[in-house]
């Protein structure tokens, strides 16, 4: 329970004001409740708050943890039975919290409620930018749609978030009222944050194609590099394993006509485009076939749609080019020796 972490950073501040004003009770009534602790209310928070690694925009969070705690016990509690569980259990506070009855609980959950709920997410700083942002990603996580296939999401939960923000929107007004409006065409949250915000994030059409160009488990792969004076990189066509050289200055991927036709025999071509000379890595030009293929694998990633140049004379070595790592944000980690490839 939410107060029960909350409410053992509260006794432990309140114990010497317990011992306190349980004798001031003793002296006057037994069923007095604690109410000039109330007095020292700001004191203890302060004394708290200077004592904690709380960082400073989670702070307004903690007081109102911290203010909704002490008057639950002051209105629920004596000072002479807060000091006796107190006594006894000393040392471990959430047994003393355990003995809470359950409307002090209700009211303390009621309180913190009701006061989070008026917070602006502008009071929080960081920490309400950070909420916001979080669920943003997780809804569209859980929604599953294909209308944010398109969009960049950091790029749109980015903008969500700091527009919400920007409109000094509260916590309760976001969880009670907020995605009703959001859904609205005609409304200003529709239009002015999921609209704004989702046509500012799109994908280029480039960085669509490629997305959808790649399939596997995972955002991001590490894939090893075999240095052997030169830089090869395990990749299997369907059922072909082979090593290309990991050249990061060629346009196109290259391959073999011996494996060309291999692949055509297995059904991986997808495409044949017109014929055109390019210069190899040894410098000498060559006429090659172009070819869009299909099943390359390489880590966990299974990419489609990559276009290879075949030559038609040379037989010459498996070549890694641009054609296939742009469509990957990739670089190269040199003192690992791996290369990194990461969903766009």
């Amino acid at each position: 329970m939410k107060q029960i972490k909350y409410l053992m950073i509260i006794l432990s501040f309140l114990y010497p004001w317990i011992v306190l004003f349980a004798q001031y009770e003793e002296k006057n009534s037994n069923k007095l409740r604690c109410k000039d602790l109330l007095k020292y209310k700001e004191q203890i928070i302060n004394s708290y708050l200077a004592n904690s690694t709380i960082q400073e925009n989670e702070k307004v969070l903690t007081e109102i943890y911290l203010d909704c705690g002490i008057h639950s016990l002051v209105a629920h509690y004596s000072c002479s039975e807060i000091a006796a569980l107190s006594f006894i259990n000393l040392g471990d506070i959430k047994k003393i919290l355990d003995t809470m009855n359950e409307k002090a609980s209700r009211d303390f959950d009621e309180c913190y409620k009701e006061k989070q709920g008026l917070l602006k997410f502008s009071n929080l700083g960081e920490f309400g930018y950070t909420i916001l942002f979080k669920s943003c990603i997780d809804n569209i996580i859980s929604t599953d749609s294909i209308y944010y296939e398109d969009i960049d999401e950091d790029t749109f939960c980015d903008c969500y978030a700091n527009k919400i923000i920007d409109k000094d929107f509260t916590y309760a007004y976001y969880i009670n009222e907020f995605f009703d409006e959001l859904v609205d065409e005609s409304s200003v949250s529709h239009n002015e944050i999921y609209l704004n915000c989702y046509y500012n994030s799109m994908k280029k059409e480039e960085d669509i194609n490629h997305s959808r160009d790649i399939s596997g488990p995972s955002l991001k792969e590490e894939i090893d590099i075999l240095d052997v004076g030169s830089r090869k990189i395990k990749i299997s066509l369907g059922d072909h394993v082979k090593y290309f050289d990991l050249d990061t200055g060629a346009e196109e991927t290259v391959i073999t006509m011996k494996m060309a036709e291999l692949l055509e025999k297995d059904g991986l071509i997808s495409k044949y485009l017109d014929d055109k000379y390019f210069v190899l890595a040894d410098g000498t030009e060559a006429d090659c076939k172009q070819m869009i293929i299909n099943n390359f694998k390489i880590g966990n990633f299974t990419v489609n749609n990559v276009t290879v140049a075949v030559p038609k004379e040379a037989e010459g070595s498996f070549l890694l080019g641009l054609s296939f790592l742009n469509k990957f944000k990739w670089s190269i980690d040199a003192e690992r020796s791996v290369l990194l490839l990461e969903k766009k």
